[in-house]
C-alpha cells in the first residue's frame, strides 16, 4: 500500500512538473509574440534567451560571434573570459567608426612587446565598452588620447565591451601583468558591478562566487556559443522561470545588491593584490561615483580617485556623455585622468 502511495506521489510530481513546464513554454511563446520575451532583467537566463532568439537563424560559430545588444562582429571566443577582441582587425567598419586591433587583441594598430620599451613608462587600462571605445574610431578613445598627453608613456587599452570586473581580473592576470606595466588603471563604472553576478551576458561568461570570503572561479571553461545554442533545443524552461522569480525576490529584499557589492569589492581587492605581486601600481579611477563600495576599499589601502568632469570647469556639450561617449567626451575623460596622474604622481620617475 505504501509503495502504491509513493508511485502515485511520483506520478503526480512528474505530472505537475510537466504541466508547469508546458504552461511556462506556452507563456513564453505567447509573450514572445505579443509583449516581448524574455523580460529585460539583468539575470543570466534572460540575457541568454535574448541572445538565443537573436541568433536563432544565424551562424553561431566561433568566428561569427555577434553581441545581442550591440550587434558586434569583432569578438572571438575565449575559454576563460567568454569573449575577447579579435586580433588583427584592420579597418573594420562599425556604426560609422573604424576598429583596428593588434596581433594580441588590443584596440588599435600599435604593437606592444611584453618587455617594456627602454626609457618609457607603461600604463594598462582595464574597463568595459567605454574604455574599449564603443562607437568611436581608435584615435578618439581616451586611452589613445591619454598616451598623446603623457610624454614618454605607452598606454595599452585592455578594455573589452560588455566586460564585468571578473573578466577584467582575468584579463589582468592572463595578459595585463605580462606587459610589466608601471601603472594599472581600473576605469570604474557602477554599471559593471551587477555583471559580476551573471554567467551569461553578451555571451556565456565566467562567474566568481564568494566561499568563506574567498573568490572561487566557476563556469570555466566557458561554454562555446554553438554549445549554448545546441543545448537550448533540449533545455527545460521551468528552471529559467524560477530563476527570474528568485532574481525578482532578491532584488525586492535587497539581497541581490548586497551580494553584488561584496563580490565587486572582492574582485577589485584581488586586482590590487595581483598588481602588488607583479610590482605594478594599481589605481581605481571612478567616473561620477564616490560610493559605499569603494570607500571601504580606500580605507584598506586600495588607491581610488574619484572625478566628475563638470568639476573641471570645462565646457561640456549636451551630447558628450550621452550613451557611449562621443570624441569630445573621451577627450575630457583623458584630461581628467591626466590630471589625476600628474597631481598624485602616479608615474614616479
Amino acid at each position: 500500500m505504501l509503495k502504491k502511495k509513493y508511485i502515485l506521489l511520483l506520478f503526480y510530481s512528474v505530472f505537475l512538473f510537466l504541466l508547469f513546464e508546458f504552461a511556462v513554454r506556452f507563456g513564453i511563446y505567447y509573450l514572445g509574440n505579443t509583449h516581448g520575451f524574455p523580460p529585460r532583467l539583468d539575470c543570466s537566463c534572460c540575457w541568454r534567451e535574448r541572445w538565443r532568439i537573436s541568433h536563432k537563424h544565424r551562424d553561431t560559430s566561433i568566428d561569427r560571434l555577434s553581441n545581442v545588444t550591440e550587434g558586434a562582429t569583432y569578438d572571438v571566443y575565449d575559454r576563460t573570459k567568454g569573449w575577447n577582441l579579435k586580433p588583427g582587425l584592420r579597418g573594420l567598419k562599425d556604426n560609422g567608426t573604424v576598429i583596428n586591433s593588434n596581433s594580441q587583441g588590443l584596440r588599435g594598430l600599435k604593437e606592444f612587446s611584453y618587455s617594456k620599451t627602454v626609457g618609457k613608462k607603461r600604463i594598462v587600462v582595464l574597463g568595459d565598452s567605454f574604455t574599449f571605445g564603443q562607437d568611436n574610431s581608435d584615435e578618439n578613445i581616451f586611452p589613445f588620447v591619454l598616451e598623446k598627453m603623457l610624454a614618454g608613456t605607452e598606454v595599452l587599452n585592455c578594455g573589452v565591451h560588455g566586460y564585468a570586473h571578473d573578466q577584467m581580473l582575468l584579463k589582468l592576470q592572463e595578459e595585463g601583468v605580462k606587459y610589466n606595466p608601471d601603472l594599472v588603471i581600473l576605469f570604474y563604472l557602477r554599471g559593471d558591478v551587477l555583471r559580476n553576478m551573471l554567467t551569461f551576458r553578451d555571451y556565456a561568461k565566467p562567474r566568481y562566487v564568494l566561499e568563506n570570503g574567498k573568490l572561487v572561479l566557476t563556469n570555466v571553461p566557458v561554454p562555446k556559443p554553438e554549445e549554448i545554442m545546441a543545448s537550448s533545443k533540449r533545455r527545460l524552461y521551468l528552471p529559467d522561470y524560477l530563476e527570474i522569480l528568485w532574481y525578482e525576490a532578491r532584488m525586492i529584499s535587497g539581497e541581490q545588491n548586497r551580494e553584488q557589492d561584496l563580490l565587486a569589492a572582492a574582485l577589485v581587492r584581488e586586482m590590487d593584490k595581483v598588481c602588488k605581486r607583479s610590482g605594478s601600481r594599481f589605481v581605481v579611477v571612478a567616473f561620477q561615483y564616490d560610493d559605499d563600495l569603494l570607500k571601504p576599499l580606500q580605507k584598506e589601502g586600495v588607491e581610488c580617485h574619484f572625478f566628475k568632469p563638470e568639476d573641471k570647469n570645462v565646457h561640456i556639450s549636451s551630447g558628450a556623455f550621452v550613451g557611449h561617449w562621443n570624441p569630445e567626451g573621451h577627450r575630457i575623460i583623458a584630461k581628467c585622468i591626466y590630471d589625476i596622474i600628474k597631481d598624485n604622481k602616479l608615474l614616479k620617475s
